[in-house]
């Protein structure tokens, strides 16, 4: 659940990035489109956990729940 719930969250933070929801046509010619998915471990109170978050083709995304870069899930289980 912690799994689907992270995953949610950073696919709307993609959404919010981008200015369009996945699979939208508006993202069309736009520049920067979802570029696939990369895999994350990360530790959370309930073990380590393995994240599949969207990714940018320019790389200019920045999540905020996980930054890049960090390897623990903090203040949200």
């Amino acid at each position: 659940m912690t799994k689907k719930l992270a995953e949610r969250a950073l696919e709307a933070e993609m959404e919010q990035h981008l200015g369009y929801a996945k699979h939208d046509a508006a993202g069309k010619n736009t520049g920067n489109s979802l570029n696939g998915k990369s895999r994350k471990s990360v530790r959370t109170i309930h073990g380590d956990i393995e994240l599949d978050p969207l990714r940018d083709r320019n790389g200019s995304f920045e999540p905020k729940l996980i930054k890049k870069g960090e390897k623990q899930l903090g203040g949200f289980d």
